[in-house]
């Protein structure tokens, strides 16, 4: 492989890190906001962790999703994000509830599952972004194939 060109390398860099979810354009789907609005009414509890190292409010505040949330964490520290328990039990924290009554959802097997059982929370795997690593998932997590699904999963 020869040395790539500095508009090639730019544009390489450009799409890692929105593949590591740094693009700030992005908005959040109507129909994640209703699942988040809808389970906010039904008195659950909302948490975010996030590896993301810059402050996420901005963006939930953009969306009008910032108040539905008792709890924001973000990997700011090194060594804290996630396959991490840190920032999950550190939103159950704040929140003043016991990590083993927590759900964490999320759509990384080797990441956010993870993250879940080593904070002692129910692991659930959103499935609609990626199907890849099926054979991975550990048969105590609860798989989710629409977003939608989570409000049959929290009544």
């Amino acid at each position: 492989m020869g040395v790539k060109k500095p508009k090639e390398f730019t544009a390489d860099m450009i799409h890692r890190w929105m593949g590591y979810g740094v693009d700030m354009r992005s908005h959040l789907p109507k129909e994640t906001k209703m699942i988040l609005e809808e389970l906010h009414s039904r008195n659950y509890r909302l948490g975010l962790a996030t590896n993301r190292w810059e402050d996420p409010t901005p963006l939930l505040d953009r969306d009008s999703i910032l108040q539905l949330f008792d709890a924001v964490e973000y990997s700011r520290v090194p060594g804290y994000k996630k396959p991490s328990p840190f920032m999950l039990i550190e939103a159950a924290s704040r929140m003043g509830v016991n990590p083993a009554r927590c759900a964490y959802v999320g759509d990384f097997v080797s990441i956010d599952i993870d993250a879940a059982k080593r904070a002692g929370m129910k692991p659930y795997l959103l499935t609609c972004h990626s199907h890849s690593h099926m054979e991975q998932i550990p048969p105590e997590v609860v798989v989710v194939e629409r977003v939608m699904d989570l409000l049959d999963l929290f009544p």
